[in-house]
């Protein structure tokens, strides 16, 4: 009596058994779907981004590496334009008519006048990443750099310093209104305004020479610097040549 009465039960509890294994697994493969399906968009999105970001970074290495480029070559152009001053100011003041070997030099010596020469300078603000560079190259190439600013910002104050002390002596020699004036009543009447002149006017030569030799020697020197940061890259090329009135 008993296990006819249990047989449709157990049946029953076999088949809820069945039924809820079959819901089960069913629920089971959807979450198992959900999961892959929010795995997958997440790698996507994860590769996507990566891809975004990469391609950004990429652009924004190769705009900063076009920038340091490009102040790089404006700092080479600023060198070749310091040593065209330079060579200049030897070609068409010190060495004309040869009034460099001149005793009376100082006299006869024109320079520009005061506000004529323009004032160059350095981006270093621009030229910072050479610090950030290995070893003394670059560090000593941008201290260099700073010397030659400097030494240009020399020469003007030397040339405006020169062309009032020429006009000082100029005027005291017209006043005076002396005959025959000759170097050594130059030297002797005018004393203090021919002495003056003079140390102004050897300081400008010097300047001058140490400014050519010092421009072809820095622009040799970052053109090294700059290949150790970026090697095999063309940089601007200025042929430092020194010009004669007889070439012209």
């Amino acid at each position: 009596m008993l296990s006819k009465f249990n047989r449709p039960f157990i049946v029953v509890i076999l088949a809820a058994f069945i039924f809820s294994g079959v819901l089960i697994y069913t629920h089971h493969d959807r979450y198992v779907d959900l999961i892959v399906t929010v795995f997958g968009t997440f790698v996507a999105a994860w590769a996507g981004g990566w891809a975004a970001f990469s391609a950004e970074r990429k652009t924004r290495d190769e705009a900063e590496r076009n920038i340091r480029i490009s102040s790089a070559n404006k700092a080479l152009f600023t060198i070749a334009t310091m040593f065209n001053v330079f060579d200049n100011l030897r070609q068409f003041f010190i060495d004309h008519e040869d009034i460099r070997q001149s005793e009376d030099r100082a006299f006869l010596m024109d320079s520009p006048q005061p506000g004529m020469m323009q004032s160059l300078h350095f981006d270093f603000d621009s030229l910072n990443y050479f610090l950030d560079q290995d070893g003394e190259l670059c560090s000593m190439a941008l201290v260099e750099l700073r010397v030659l600013d400097w030494h240009h910002q020399a020469l003007l104050n030397t040339v405006e310093l020169r062309a009032v002390a020429h006009d000082d002596l100029r005027k005291a020699v017209l006043s005076k209104n002396i005959p025959n004036l000759t170097h050594e009543s130059l030297q002797t009447i005018f004393r203090a305004e021919y002495a003056k002149l003079a140390a102004l006017t050897d300081q400008f030569i010097r300047q001058v020479d140490e400014g050519i030799a010092t421009t072809k020697k820095m622009d040799n020197q970052m053109q090294i610097a700059l290949q150790s940061i970026f090697p095999g890259q063309s940089f601007v090329q200025i042929r430092f040549a020194q010009k004669t009135l007889q070439s012209e």
